[in-house]
């Protein structure tokens, strides 16, 4: 069976991942820790939907994009039936991340030639 993450990466920084006995909530997130915690006591399937929402949070707040948690459920929903009734596309995203065409490797791999060449760091 798949495990939690305990550590997500998102751009530059990293997000802790926590998983305890929560009373009130399935999780939360809390951007000035960078921290999300999850209820321990969940299946595993209501946890990774509990990620997704409070990583859509994660996005919503490090991006100032005011999102209200009513379409934070939506698009948690939505995002999660997508990928459900269309399997296909988990191929196509383990191709974009898997690729050199990737934006975010690409930059590295730039940076990472042009230190090469030039021997700065």
């Amino acid at each position: 069976m798949s495990e939690i993450p305990k550590q997500i990466k998102s751009g530059g920084e990293f997000i802790t991942i926590i998983e305890e006995p929560l009373e009130k909530a399935f999780g939360y997130y809390k951007h000035e820790q960078n921290i999300i915690k999850l209820d321990s006591g969940q299946p595993l399937k209501r946890k990774i939907k509990t990620l997704i929402h409070e990583l859509l949070h994660h996005i919503d707040l490090t991006n100032g994009l005011n999102i209200s948690h009513r379409a934070i459920y939506t698009l948690t929903d939505r995002l999660l039936a997508l990928l459900y009734d269309n399997p296909e596309l988990l191929k196509l995203l383990d191709i974009y991340c898997n690729t050199t065409y990737n934006y975010y490797d690409m930059r590295f791999k730039i940076v990472e030639a042009l230190e090469n060449v030039t021997g700065k760091r």
